[in-house]
């Protein structure tokens, strides 16, 4: 059965196979992947805590019923 791990592509080099294998860690991922990844994680942050500041805002200011 196929796992996640398993190339899209069968091989028969060796060589390949035996990379493969090795685990794959951070230092795999260019530098400039790492920074999209991190600064999409910041502004997804961002963006959240400010919607998150914003409902709480309207919660706690609620429109007058004389500017209705």
């Amino acid at each position: 059965m196929a796992t996640e791990r398993d190339p899209l592509l069968s091989t028969t080099d060796t060589s390949a196979q035996d990379q493969s294998r090795l685990p794959v860690g951070p230092l795999q991922v260019p530098r400039s992947t790492r920074y999209a990844i991190l600064a999409g994680l910041w502004s997804a942050t961002f963006l959240s805590v400010c919607a998150s500041l914003s409902m709480n805002l309207d919660v706690l200011d609620p429109p007058s019923p004389n500017s209705l």
